[in-house]
């Protein structure tokens, strides 16, 4: 019994599709090591293939804002979407945050998250942090 094959090109740009962009959405199309332009892919990748994992593991397709690799299950390859998480709150910004530990950062910094709302109310335009074993900072939160 022959396995159905798939054309890499036709399946990047229906994956493309669902998260509603297009082919004019990418700027480039590679790796850390080496790029080209989207032209140059979509004659590179219209080819039939049987599975992503024939596919170059550290293929990126990346837009202005987000992107495109192959990740693996351990099991079998996808394509994965992921966007730049964007601007934060500067009511959720505490400075000081331990970077090191085997827990999340909010779970690492619990107190320290704590301890910063509670001095520094959302809305406040500049911040006073005091907490153990660091100096006083004064932070200008902007308008």
């Amino acid at each position: 019994m022959q396995k159905d094959l798939n054309n890499l090109l036709t399946d990047v740009v229906d994956f493309l599709k669902l998260y509603d962009k297009r082919p004019a959405d990418v700027r480039w199309v590679g790796s850390e090591e080496a790029w080209m332009f989207w032209e140059d892919f979509a004659r590179a990748a219209n080819r039939e293939y049987d599975s992503l994992t024939q596919v170059v593991p550290d293929l990126m397709i990346v837009g202005d804002d987000w992107w495109i690799d192959l990740e693996d299950s351990g099991e079998e390859s996808f394509l994965a979407f992921h966007t730049h998480p964007g601007d934060r709150d500067l009511d959720t910004h505490v400075p000081h945050l331990n970077v090191f530990g085997r827990a999340s950062l909010t779970r690492v910094n619990k107190e320290r998250i704590a301890e910063y709302r509670k001095l520094n109310p959302p809305g406040l335009k500049k911040a006073k942090l005091e907490l153990p074993g660091l100096n006083e900072t004064l932070v200008d939160l902007g308008e």
